[in-house]
């Protein structure tokens, strides 16, 4: 069951031809050196997995969480978008800009000492 010999042909050396068994058990040796491989892989990454895990959950703090306040938004703080009179996508004027952020300055409060 030795793979025959290398031939000469007219352009040179030809590698050696094997036989199918030949290859067959070599792709089965390597199919095994690869699933031990993988496996070994498997088992560090797995290892890995658990040692993250517990580092992450020992520094997580234990108890309750403290609860949540969801709060509406002031409506004095937020304004409608302007609307451009004339067509749909006129471009707003930087007059009309600075008329905006004026208005939305609000009065400084005088003290009653004055």
């Amino acid at each position: 069951d030795k793979p025959p010999k290398a031939k000469k042909s007219k352009y040179g050396w030809v590698s050696k031809k094997h036989t199918l068994k030949h290859v067959a058990t070599s792709e089965a040796k390597d199919v095994l050196i690869m699933d031990t491989q993988v496996a070994a892989e498997d088992a560090e990454l797995q290892k890995i997995l658990e040692e993250s895990m517990k580092t992450a959950y020992a520094t997580a703090p234990r108890g309750p969480l403290p609860p949540v306040v969801i709060r509406e938004p002031e409506s004095r703080k937020y304004q409608p978008l302007l609307e451009v009179p004339g067509k749909g996508k006129a471009k707003v004027t930087e007059e009309q800009v600075a008329h905006d952020l004026l208005s939305l300055q609000k009065p400084k409060k005088k003290s009653p000492a004055n």
